[in-house]
């Protein structure tokens, strides 16, 4: 399961390299951090991706961080474009970023036509001669409309799976509000939002359960704005520099002579 990839998959590439332990511990550290995060989340979720709060503005480093959902995405079936909502008890910008990230990775790693679809309580969407109004950035198509316009509307739904690969969503805050929650039955994906450190353990609790209560099972967490808690000492012995070796004399055998 995902559990096995997280502890296995980093050691799987060692087979038949020699690497010291200051090597092997920079190789293992990330990922040993994110499976333990995994064994005591109380939520009995994988932590998908923990992206560093460091890194949010670096697209290549946040594709990077969120290889493990992007590979968990290509797992769905094929046969139309998929829906990944991302849910999050509070504040909304946590699932916002989140989105924002995976879209911009989904684009970056596989070349897929991305729609970034933001569901709000009470907007009312920009509408043109062509129905939706969809702004592109950075190669992501994006769009606002009705958290309910998703649920009500199938043939909107049909369009935007015939029209892209993956369509990434948002919903408001869940915290006394079902709206975001519903969206999840017409979903193939739910993946869950916090922020590192922050994010309420009840809250969390509470969403989990009423997603379950519609008999939907999160794919797994992202948690975003992750601080890096590593001791200076530790840090230093991993990530310095090693110093260069001294050089050493060599005596090389001398030239042959050129005849004449």
């Amino acid at each position: 399961g995902v559990a096995g990839q997280l502890i296995g998959g980093p050691a799987a590439g060692f087979a038949g390299l020699r690497f010291g332990p200051r090597e092997m511990a920079k190789a293992l550290l990330p990922s040993l951090a994110i499976t333990l995060v995994w064994l005591f989340t109380p939520f009995g979720l994988p932590v998908l991706a923990s992206p560093l709060a460091a890194i949010a503005d670096d697209r290549a480093a946040m594709r990077r961080a969120l290889g493990g959902v992007v590979g968990l995405i290509d797992l769905l079936p094929r046969t139309s474009g998929r829906l990944v909502l991302l849910l999050s008890p509070a504040p909304a910008a946590v699932s916002t970023e989140a989105a924002s990230a995976l879209a911009g990775a989904l684009v970056d790693r596989r070349g897929q036509r991305v729609l970034l679809l933001s569901s709000e309580a009470g907007a009312f969407p920009v509408v043109g001669d062509g129905g939706v109004v969809v702004r592109r950035l950075n190669g992501i198509d994006s769009a606002t409309v009705p958290v309910t316009l998703p649920v009500t509307n199938a043939d909107f739904v049909a369009e935007v799976r015939e029209r892209y690969d993956t369509v990434v969503l948002t919903a408001p805050p869940t915290v006394g509000d079902h709206d975001g929650v519903d969206l999840a039955r017409i979903c193939d994906m739910t993946l869950i939002a916090i922020e590192a450190e922050r994010t309420r353990q009840p809250l969390v609790e509470d969403l989990i359960a009423r997603l379950r209560q519609l008999g939907i099972v999160p794919a797994g967490m992202v948690m975003m704005r992750r601080r890096q808690h590593v001791p200076g000492a530790l840090y230093r012995l991993l990530f310095t520099p090693a110093a260069p070796a001294a050089p050493t004399a060599t005596i090389e055998p001398p030239s042959p002579s050129l005849a004449v």
